[in-house]
């Protein structure tokens, strides 16, 4: 409730604010130069002046299939189309986003509370804080080029069931929040607190050898019976800065895991990793 509060004035502030830097209207997007020199814009929100003069917001404008083009041409410059800015999308009624090479970065609270079912953004190193939060809509995302996501980028994603990367060195807290993921591959080094909290559907989780840290508190009390499968013959540094006693912690369910499988030979060392972090599972076993 907090969380959706903080967005809900977030985005209000963004509905009143004036544009600082020079923007303009090609086709059926916004844009809001970043880089004259360079000729570099990113996608803005939709927006026009009314008959005083004033801006005002159009999110109403933005609707359907969304196609960023590579480049667009305004006054005679040809701009490059290199990000998406914050809140560009958000509120919105588009169904699809499909962004090209060009486009290198998602800002914050970009697609929120939008009605967007599907993200094909291949391209895209970086998602910024909150970038899609509160899509209920939303099913996959592509995003093969990522290496960067923020926090609660995706939380409330209820029905998002596909997320189609390569590699996130770290997954940050709440990322996934609320997802509707049964099965996920974590390809990270990294992985933060309440990451995949209240994912209710999950069923498999699988680690690669590249992990080296877990929060134990990466997941919540709903993914008890789910099973965690463990690539790495080391077993990665298990960590919890939850300032609670052993007891308070088993009581409200922050470290308990579902069943853990771990490779041949690594048994011994995984049971001494779990037992230094205090981390509860109900079965352990070797594969």
């Amino acid at each position: 409730m907090k969380t959706r509060l903080l967005l809900f004035f977030v985005l209000l502030i963004g509905c009143i604010e004036r544009v600082g830097a020079e923007w303009f209207r090609e086709g059926d997007l916004c844009y809001r130069v970043i880089n004259k020199s360079l000729a570099q814009v990113e996608v803005y929100q939709s927006v026009e002046l009314d008959d005083t003069g004033n801006l005002i917001l159009r999110q109403d404008k933005y609707a359907g299939h969304i196609v960023i083009p590579e480049t667009v041409t305004h006054n005679g410059t040809n701009y490059t189309i290199v990000g998406i800015g914050k809140r560009a999308f958000a509120d919105s009624y588009i169904t699809a986003i499909a962004t090209p090479s060009t486009v290198q970065y998602i800002d914050s609270f970009a697609f929120a509370n939008s009605e967007v079912l599907k993200a094909e953004i291949r391209y895209v190193k970086s998602i910024e804080w909150g970038a899609f939060q509160n899509c209920v809509h939303l099913i996959s995302v592509r995003c093969d080029s990522i290496n960067k996501i923020g926090a609660y980028c995706f939380s409330h994603c209820e029905r998002l069931e596909r997320f189609d990367y390569c590699y996130l060195d770290v997954i940050p807290s709440f990322a996934f929040y609320e997802c509707g993921f049964e099965e996920f591959r974590i390809h990270s080094r990294i992985v933060k607190r309440s990451a995949f909290s209240n994912c209710d559907k999950i069923e498999y989780i699988h680690f690669s050898s590249s992990l080296q840290e877990l929060d134990i508190r990466a997941f919540s009390v709903r993914q008890r019976n789910a099973v965690f499968i463990f690539e790495g013959k080391q077993p990665p540094m298990f960590v919890d800065d939850f300032i609670l006693s052993k007891s308070k912690k088993s009581l409200m369910g922050y470290d308990k895991m579902g069943v853990i499988k771990v490779p041949i030979g690594s048994k011994v060392a995984y049971k001494r990793a779990f037992k230094k972090s205090s981390l509860v599972y109900r079965k352990l076993e070797i594969y």
